[in-house]
């Protein structure tokens, strides 16, 4: 039994992964179980016959099953000689037949199951996820997703952290493996620990207030993540001259040097002659106001979250530190901003030049992220021109911004990512690739079409400006509203230069995650889940790893 290293950065995982697996004549009690407090049992009851449980436990189990109408639904707790710590905890998964039903299944029972142990006293669960056979492909990962939403349910916000100790009694989470796997026990603990480490990052930077997280202190805070020793550099732009649309935005923040806005440029470069290069823009606007068309009717409140996408990728830096992947180049400009209201504000009908040159209408301040992206966009593509040209064994590099954009986002799709393609994009399958890795993983996305509608939207009106913002209109009273925005940022960063026909062709995918950056959508007091940070290290990173 090997225990995952916790982190050493101070605000980090402090709960250790340790895989336990069994032989055939084993059953999960005695010495096995010795460090461990609770059992939890995450499985349908027609499987716990086909886990390595004591006989006596065994039976005990499929009998309280059998007498309690709510056994097979809902969370049981139970002592018993033969379960660790004489704890057991039974999560039912519920009917995995269904037509809707996926990999989260697991997720939503492990979790229920992890913290009902806690909260009974357990602080080193050991969690037994039944074994997936004849289930389709996308259940492969049953196990992880399992031990990812466990996680997620122990953690606690960061300022929360800050100010009560102890807040996260659990130290320890033990897994289980059938015989002949502890190999790939190891490597299940050390991607987990990689990923929710990325997590907890993006969550404590998406999820603390206004002040905790002003933009530069959400700077401090990303730089003091990685440290000097990193194989991530980080390098803080605070001169924004080169940002027009993002200073634009910031106009009224200057007066108080904590709000002043920043751009966190981040790379990662792995071992190996690079074979894929991925560019990044983050939203990280820390308070969004609306600016001079002000939020009302109590929608202001829980647009501290509006930084969330800017905090994916910083937590998705750190996971590229932990698993330390080759042949990868990874760049991103995050974006972080607050976009108050006041007597220097900017307004609808301004024109402003972005960074690439076009000159864009203002149609409502409160469309402010895609003003961000934009600036951050150009940059990158100016970055991405200055690497090596595509060899037949490189795809082109590719781009993608990650923000919470649009509350049309939200009311279409409703707890789910979205990704928009450009046409490069679309024939490279960059949306439907990361679909699919986000479906196995439990972090799915929806994918929607950019259509010609889309691009009639932003074109000029005359010859004074050459995009519109946006529609007077707020997103969810406007139709498209969250599908040309992504034509707006093309347009306004420079990227319709470099489509299908263009010499150096750039890939992009423009993901809004307003619906799944925050658990049940809620802005005020929902935990924020780093969406999508386990599903592109799915897509391009688990395969480049030496593990």
């Amino acid at each position: 039994m090997s225990t995952s290293s916790s982190s050493s950065w101070p605000h980090g995982l402090k709960v250790s992964l340790k895989p336990v697996t069994t032989s055939a004549e084993q059953s999960l009690s005695g010495d096995l179980v010795q460090g461990f407090d609770a059992l939890v049992i995450t499985s349908r009851p027609d499987a716990l016959s086909s886990l390595p449980l004591h006989p006596e436990l065994l039976k005990s189990l499929q009998a309280a099953i059998k007498l309690d109408k709510t056994g097979e639904s809902a969370v049981s707790f139970a002592v018993h000689e033969q379960a660790a710590g004489h704890r057991v905890v039974f999560s039912p998964v519920g009917s995995l037949t269904d037509e809707a039903a996926d990999v989260r299944l697991f997720g939503d029972a492990a979790r229920k199951g992890v913290l009902r142990a806690r909260d009974a006293g357990s602080v080193a669960p050991l969690l037994v996820v039944a074994p997936q056979t004849g289930l389709p492909e996308e259940f492969a990962r049953a196990l992880e997703v399992a031990l990812l939403s466990s996680l997620a349910g122990l953690h606690e916000p960061l300022q929360a952290r800050e100010t009560v100790p102890d807040l996260e009694p659990v130290k320890v989470l033990g897994f289980w493996l059938s015989s002949g796997r502890a190999v790939e026990g190891e490597k299940v603990a050390k991607v987990v620990t990689a990923l929710e480490e990325g997590r907890r990052l993006a969550r404590d930077i998406g999820g603390s207030d206004p002040e905790r997280m002003a933009p530069r202190r959400a700077a401090e805070f990303i730089k003091a993540a990685f440290g000097d020793q990193s194989t991530v550099k980080v390098n803080v732009v605070e001169d924004l001259k080169e940002y027009p649309l993002l200073s634009a935005v910031a106009r009224c923040s200057l007066v108080v040097e904590r709000h002043r806005p920043v751009v966190v440029q981040l790379e990662y470069k792995g071992q190996g002659e690079v074979k894929e290069t991925l560019l990044f823009a983050g939203k990280g606007v820390t308070y969004d106001t609306g600016g001079a068309d002000i939020k009302t009717g109590g929608h202001m409140g829980g647009m501290s979250r509006d930084k969330c996408g800017a905090a994916a990728i910083a937590g998705f830096f750190k996971t590229l530190e932990l698993l330390q992947p080759s042949n990868i180049h990874v760049l991103a400009e995050l974006g972080f901003v607050r976009n108050s209201c006041g007597a220097d504000a900017y307004v609808a009908d301004e024109v402003i030049t972005g960074h690439s040159g076009a000159r864009v209408f203002i149609g409502n301040t409160d469309a402010e992220g895609r003003l961000v992206l934009s600036d951050c966009v150009s940059h990158l593509r100016q970055k991405a021109l200055g690497l090596p040209t595509s060899s037949s064994t490189q795809p082109p590099p590719r781009l993608m911004t990650i923000c919470t954009l649009t509350g049309h986002a939200m009311l279409s799709v409703g707890p789910y990512s979205i990704a928009v393609d450009n046409a490069v994009g679309k024939r490279e399958g960059l949306a439907r690739s990361l679909q699919q890795s986000g479906e196995v993983w439990g972090d799915p996305f929806e994918v929607s079409i950019l259509r010609r509608e889309d691009v009639s939207v932003i074109a000029p009106k005359n010859k004074s400006f050459d995009v519109v913002q946006c529609l007077p209109a707020s997103s969810t009273g406007t139709s498209r509203g969250h599908q040309y925005p992504a034509a707006f940022i093309m347009k306004a960063g420079g990227l319709d230069k470099h489509g299908v026909t263009s010499e150096r062709p750039i890939a992009f995918s423009h993901l809004d995650i307003a619906g799944s950056a925050v658990e049940n959508i809620d802005y005020r007091y929902g935990a924020t889940t780093a969406a999508p940070l386990v599903a592109l290290t799915a897509r391009y990173v688990l395969d480049k790893c030496n593990f």
